[in-house]
């Protein structure tokens, strides 16, 4: 492999990117991702890497805290929830159900999906690398060059709106989809793409405070009429036909960087605590005072103000950003639940012995898997893969007992390629089930002092296989769950 590499990056000159796949193999890790990665940079420094180099990243690299390798993340066949601001991404998709070419498979998206998935991917501030599965002769099928000639119609009106452009400011586009660019004399410019036009023209934009220069629709006519920013929305009114079948776009244009009204984060160390806990308060909005209440009213601006509340009993906090008196975004709430820890075992229970069952089948969830009859039993001293009997459509069981050594919440962590869970007691505390590459949940509990029951459940459908669980809580640095993983 990296005597082809060497070749491919020493006889043609500069090249832009290199898009790897197969991190789903089992045998491929991060160690030698990494060592793969450094291989191609010293052959040229300036090329751009995809996440697959590596395992680690979850769902194609989008989950940074396990580790990402590479430059951008792959999410495949999928859009993210949410605009993604600090990682670049792109999300690769088939024009229809397959990567290569199929004579039967005449499901094709239509073009108003795929011009709409275009311009949500944009907003949320990734890339979009569309498959068009030619065919033995390199023709393209007759569907995709349609599909293919309809975008580019649209794109020659409204290219503006994607090329070059920079991810949404609002965090949801209740009309479609958002992107924006900076223009001169400090003006920024907000392509507003409506999916679904309309019928009398009118517009409206919740959050935003900036004041309005202008706006027109791409390809038509200005606005007759708009509203600047006053806390609540900008209210535009377009042409009533100015409507495109597939998405209409009105270019916006605010004085300044857009100032849009975001809810207020609300976090703690967990949804549920032990005695008290430390809640904090935090906007990205500038210029603004958070306000809170403590019994599920909404605050006003004479509520308390500040960033960090302490509690000791079940609270439900709300908290909104306003500037004076003026309320500038949505409220946000947040229910944190006093917890009462589950009482330990007997300590006589404690063993550092791992009881498992293994099963052969092909199987698409844990409840799948354990309705099926263990090809063995036995006990082990970690939760060791290499018990089985061969490399796909195989799954395990491992039960066994705990140590917390203070009252607490506890977090549990798994991670899997394919499905898995984890229970404590018997009660469920992290569900990363059903097929998927690496990735990786996590879940809390309130544990008393002593030893506890787990049981992780996990499958391997196809492809690679990975499996691993840490804890950690009071007194207790993140590790792995039982012995060395």
């Amino acid at each position: 492999m990296k005597g082809q590499l060497t070749e491919l990056l020493t006889n043609y000159g500069p090249i832009g990117v290199l898009w790897f796949d197969g991190q789903w193999e089992h045998n491929w890790t991060d160690a030698r991702g990494e060592d793969l990665y450094k291989f191609v940079r010293g052959l040229q420094n300036d090329i751009i890497i995809n996440s697959r180099v590596g395992r680690a990243g979850g769902n194609y690299g989008l989950d940074r805290a396990s580790g990402m390798l590479g430059d951008y993340a792959t999410p495949e066949q999928e859009i993210p929830a949410g605009v993604i601001r600090d990682l670049p991404w792109e999300t690769c998709m088939t024009m229809n159900g397959h990567w290569g070419f199929n004579a039967v498979d005449k499901d094709f998206k239509p073009t108003s999906d795929l011009i709409r998935k275009l311009a949500d991917i944009a907003g949320k501030g990734g890339n979009f690398l569309l498959n068009i599965g030619p065919a033995g002769d390199g023709s393209v099928p007759a569907e995709s060059m349609q599909r293919l000639s309809e975008v580019g119609a649209w794109m020659r009106v409204n290219g503006d709106s994607i090329k070059g452009t920079q991810a949404s400011p609002f965090e949801v586009s209740p009309w479609g989809a958002c992107t924006m660019r900076a223009m001169p004399n400090n003006v920024t410019r907000l392509y507003l793409h409506v999916f679904n036009w309309p019928a009398d023209g009118v517009v409206r934009v919740p959050g935003l405070l900036n004041d309005v220069i202008g706006a027109k629709v791409l390809g038509g006519e200005p606005a007759s009429k708009w509203s600047s920013g006053d806390g609540t929305e900008v209210v535009i009114h377009a042409q009533k036909n100015a409507a495109n079948p597939h998405d209409t776009v009105i270019a916006l244009d605010v004085k300044g960087v857009p100032d849009v009204g975001i809810a207020p984060s609300i976090s703690s160390d967990a949804a549920i605590f032990v005695g008290k806990a430390t809640v904090s308060l935090a906007s990205l909005q500038k210029g603004v005072d958070i306000r809170y209440t403590t019994d599920g009213s909404e605050p006003t601006e004479k509520s308390a103000k500040g960033t960090s509340l302490t509690i000791e009993k079940t609270t439900t906090v709300t908290a909104r950003s306003f500037r004076g008196q003026l309320a500038v975004s949505p409220s946000a709430k947040t229910v944190f639940t006093l917890a009462t820890p589950a009482k330990a075992a007997d300590g006589s229970h404690f063993t550092k012995d791992v009881e498992f069952a293994y099963y052969e089948g092909t199987f698409k969830t844990v409840a799948e898997m354990i309705a099926a009859k263990p090809v063995k039993r036995g006990k082990t001293q970690s939760l060791e893969l290499a018990l089985r009997q061969r490399d796909s459509q195989f799954g395990f069981t491992f039960s066994g007992w705990i140590h917390v050594p203070a009252d607490g919440v506890y977090r549990f962590f798994v991670g899997s390629d394919d499905g898995s869970t984890l229970s404590i007691n018997n009660s469920l505390v992290v569900d990363n089930d059903t097929p998927h590459s690496f990735q990786e949940r996590q879940g809390d509990v309130a544990l008393a002092a002593g030893v506890h029951r787990f049981e992780v459940k996990f499958f391997e459908n196809s492809g690679g296989f990975s499996l691993k669980a840490d804890m950690q809580g009071p007194g207790l640095k993140r590790q792995p769950l039982v012995g060395g993983q």
